[in-house]
C-alpha cells in the first residue's frame, strides 16, 4: 500500500476518534461548557475531512494508474519544448514537452503534447532524450505523457 493512503486512512481514523471523544465529553455532566467539547469535535470534522479528501486522492491516483497500465508503453524521442501561454492565468507562461512521430519521409503520423508545466524541463531533458508515453491502441488520441521525472 501507498505511505500516503495510510497517511490519509489515519487521519480519517483518528478523525472519527475526536469527534467520538468529543460527543462523550458533551453528553457527561463533567464539563458543563461547551466550548471545550466543540472545540475537540471541530478537530475531529478537520482531520476527517484532510483524511476523506486525501483518500479520494490516492484512489484517483490509484486509478490512473490501474487504467494506464491497460495502454502500450512507447518510448519517444523529444522533439521540442514549446513555451505557450496559461489558460487558467494570461500572464502565466507554460512549457509543454512535444513528441512526434515521423514516418520514413519525414512526414508527422503523430503528435503528443505533455501536460502544461510551469517549470522549463530543459535541464531535466538534457539527462533524458525520450519520454514514455502510454498509448490506447484503439485510439491514438487517447494518451498520457509520464512526466513524473521532472
Amino acid at each position: 500500500m501507498n505511505r500516503a493512503f495510510i497517511t490519509y486512512t489515519s487521519l480519517l481514523i483518528s478523525g472519527a476518534g475526536f469527534i467520538a471523544a468529543a460527543m462523550y465529553v458533551y453528553s457527561s455532566t463533567a464539563y458543563l461548557e461547551a466550548g471545550f467539547p466543540m472545540a475537540i469535535a471541530f478537530v475531529g470534522i478537520g482531520t476527517t475531512f484532510i483524511g476523506i479528501t486525501g483518500v479520494q486522492k490516492e484512489r484517483r491516483e490509484l486509478a490512473k494508474y490501474r487504467e494506464l497500465s491497460k495502454r502500450s508503453k512507447v518510448r519517444l524521442p523529444v522533439t521540442e519544448v514549446r513555451r505557450a501561454v496559461s489558460e487558467i492565468n494570461q500572464d502565466m507562461t507554460v512549457h509543454v514537452i512535444v513528441c512526434k512521430v515521423l514516418d520514413t519521409r519525414g512526414k508527422v503520423l503523430s503528435e503528443f503534447t505533455s501536460e502544461p508545466l510551469r517549470r522549463d524541463p530543459a535541464k531535466a531533458l538534457a539527462k533524458r532524450k525520450e519520454i514514455d508515453v502510454y498509448v490506447d491502441p484503439c485510439d491514438v488520441k487517447n494518451y498520457y505523457m509520464d512526466v513524473s521525472f521532472l
